[in-house]
C-alpha cells in the first residue's frame, strides 16, 4: 500500500463545530463488520454505523470517523491491522482481564482518529539541552484552532475541505485562505487527525500496515503491561516505506525506521489518555534519531470551539 504522507512540527489545534454537508456515496461493495470496524470497498454511506464509530475504505486505503450522522473522511491511511492481527507471532502480556485486544484498538483508533477532542503535545527531544514549543489542539469535525502553549500566543484556524486541501482563517480578509503544498501550516496542522503530524513531519508510515495507528495496532502482540505505571509498552517496532512525499517533501524518500511507544487508556478504558512516541532510529532522517513526542487526550466528544467570523 503505497501513499502520499505529511511532516510535522508540534503546535496546538482545535477542530471546531460540524459543518452541513450533503451524505457520502455508499461504497461500491457493501462493507462488512469485524470486531466493531467497518470496512469495505469505496466511500460509507451515512446510513451505516453510528457516532463516532469507524470505517476502513479498503479501496484507498482512508479511514473514516462518523459524527453527528456523516463520515469524515480523516485523510489517514489504515489497512486490516485495525480489526485483524496481521502476525501469528503473539507473546502479548497485556491486562487482558480487563480490556480485549480489540478494545484497546478501539481505543487507539477513538483518539488518533477522532473527530472531536483536546489534546496536548509535547515535544522531547535526545539531548535533554533542546526544547521546543508544546502543541495545543482542540478539534471537531473538519475545523481546527492550533496554538504553541507559549504564553502570549496566537490562535491559529484552520480547516480541511472534502478533498483533503487545508485553508487557514486570514485576519485581514476575515475568510479562509487555500495553504500550497510546503507551507509550515500542513507541518503544525493535524490535517485532519493529530495521527497526521507524525505522518507530515516524519513520514511515519509502513507499507505494509499503513499510518501510525495502524502500525500500533499491527505490533500490539508485542506489547507488554507495566502494571506500577499502568500502561502498555511496546518497543523494537520495525516499519519501512517505498519512496514517499508529502505536503512538505516534494522529493520522493524512502525509510527504514524502528520506533517505540507507550500509551495508558482512560479511567474508562474508551480512549487513550497518555502516550509516548520515539523514533529510535531512521535511515534517511538520522537527526531524528531518539526524537519523539508525548501527548495527553481529554474531553473526547466534548470539546467545543468557537470559530472566527467570516465575511
Amino acid at each position: 500500500m503505497k501513499k502520499n504522507v505529511l511532516f510535522v512540527l508540534p503546535l496546538l489545534l482545535i477542530f471546531s463545530s460540524c459543518n452541513s454537508s450533503t451524505p457520502a456515496d455508499p461504497g461500491s461493495n457493501p462493507p462488512s463488520t469485524e470486531e466493531n470496524i467497518l470496512h469495505g470497498e469505496g466511500v460509507p454511506s451515512n446510513s451505516l454505523g453510528k457516532d463516532y464509530s469507524h470505517y476502513l475504505d479498503e479501496s484507498s486505503g482512508y479511514v473514516y470517523e462518523k459524527n453527528n450522522g456523516r463520515w469524515y473522511n480523516r485523510f489517514t491511511y489504515g489497512s486490516n491491522s485495525l480489526y485483524e492481527n496481521p502476525y501469528s507471532d503473539i507473546h502479548m502480556s497485556l491486562k487482558a482481564e480487563t480490556y480485549d485486544k480489540q478494545e484497546i484498538k478501539d481505543a487507539l483508533m477513538n483518539s488518533f482518529y477522532t473527530t472531536n477532542g483536546t489534546c496536548l503535545l509535547n515535544p522531547v527531544f535526545a539531548d535533554p539541552e533542546q526544547q521546543g514549543y508544546g502543541i495545543f489542539m482542540k478539534f471537531n469535525c473538519d475545523y481546527s484552532m492550533v496554538k504553541d502553549d507559549t504564553e502570549e500566543a496566537k490562535d491559529f484556524y484552520s480547516k480541511v475541505d472534502s478533498n483533503g486541501v487545508l485553508w487557514t482563517y486570514d485576519d485581514e480578509s476575515q475568510s479562509y485562505l487555500e495553504n500550497t503544498q510546503g507551507s509550515p501550516m500542513y507541518c503544525a496542522t493535524p490535517h485532519p487527525t493529530i495521527e497526521n503530524i507524525y505522518y507530515t513531519n516524519y513520514l511515519i508510515y509502513d507499507d505494509e500496515l499503513g499510518g501510525l495507528t495502524s502500525i500500533i495496532c499491527g505490533n500490539l502482540s508485542q506489547a507488554d503491561y507495566d502494571e506500577e505505571n499502568n500502561k502498555y509498552i511496546i518497543n523494537n517496532i520495525e516499519i519501512s516505506h517505498s519512496p514517499i512525499t508529502s505536503h512538505y517533501f516534494s522529493t520522493p524518500i524512502a525509510d527504514n525506521l524502528e520506533l517505540s511507544f507507550e500509551f495508558s487508556l482512560s479511567k474508562d478504558g474508551t480512549y487513550m489518555e497518555d502516550c509516548f512516541f520515539k523514533i529510535v532510529t531512521s535511515e534517511a532522517f538520522p537527526s531524528y534519531n531518539g526524537f519523539g513526542f508525548t501527548a495527553h487526550f481529554s474531553d473526547l466528544h466534548q470539546t467545543e470551539v468557537i470559530l472566527p467570523i467570516e465575511k
